[in-house]
Formats: structure tokens, C-alpha cells, sequence
């Protein structure tokens, strides 16, 4: 009985997994009747550019989500990091020098959120919840 009712929940679910492409397909098609500038090489340029850093935070949460933990710092780890990078090119560090101070302020960050919940067995939600506040205190 068991068997019939996970093969029938995998044979309905084939669409399911496509569901959201086919929107976004009719979703652009739409678009690109609607208004002749949408479907155009620098229209996609901008979009990119939009959402590049969404787009990389959420390429780094598909880790964390794929472990069964969260990420509640994320967004205040993310303004931390633009801030040291300002600050940085401020000093006079140069694009390079301040992009690198930037990766390392956040890789720091995540090290010390991973080891804590690693080694102390402390769960990530309380870790990263006390560490929203600390990178929000120190902005």
C-alpha cells in the first residue's frame, strides 16, 4: 500500500518540476510583446547586473540549505563586507585590495559561525542569530 502511494506522488509531481520554467518562458514571451526593448541583449545585461548579488549570496545558501541548517546573518554579514571594502578603498587599498579585504572580512565570518556550530555543536540558528547582531553592532 505503501509502494502505490509514493509511485503515485512521483508520477504526478513530473510537471511540478517544470512548472516554474514554463512560467518564466510565458512570462518573457509576454514581456517581449508587451514592450519591443525587453527581449534585448543590454535589457538582460541590466537584469544580470541587478541581480548578481542576490544571485551569488543565494549560490552560497544552497549550501547551507542543503546541510539542514540556516543562515540568519547573511544579510548583515553582507553589509559588514561592504562596509570593510569601502573602508578599505578609502585607505587607499585599491579595487583588488578592497574586493580581497571584502572576501576575507565574510570568509572569516563564515569560518567562525562553521566552526562554533562544528566543534561546539551549538545549532546554526543560535550561532548565526548572535552573529547577525555582532556584524549589526559593528556597522
Amino acid at each position: 500500500m505503501a509502494g502505490k502511494a509514493s509511485a503515485s506522488a512521483g508520477a504526478g509531481s513530473g510537471w511540478r518540476s517544470w512548472f516554474i520554467y514554463i512560467v518564466l518562458g510565458v512570462l518573457v514571451i509576454a514581456f517581449s510583446l508587451l514592450n519591443r526593448q525587453f527581449f534585448t541583449l543590454n535589457n538582460f545585461k541590466v537584469i544580470a547586473g541587478q541581480t548578481a548579488m542576490v544571485s551569488i549570496i543565494a549560490f552560497g545558501m544552497t549550501f547551507v540549505i542543503t546541510a539542514a541548517q540556516i543562515d540568519l546573518s547573511v544579510g548583515s554579514i553582507v553589509g559588514l563586507v561592504g562596509i570593510t571594502s569601502t573602508l578599505a578603498l578609502q585607505w587607499g587599498l585599491g579595487l583588488v585590495g578592497a574586493s580581497l579585504v571584502g572576501i576575507l572580512t565574510g570568509t572569516l565570518i563564515g569560518l567562525i559561525n562553521g566552526v562554533i556550530t562544528a566543534k561546539a555543536r551549538i545549532p546554526a540558528f543560535l550561532v548565526t542569530l548572535g552573529m547577525l547582531g555582532i556584524a549589526r553592532a559593528s556597522r
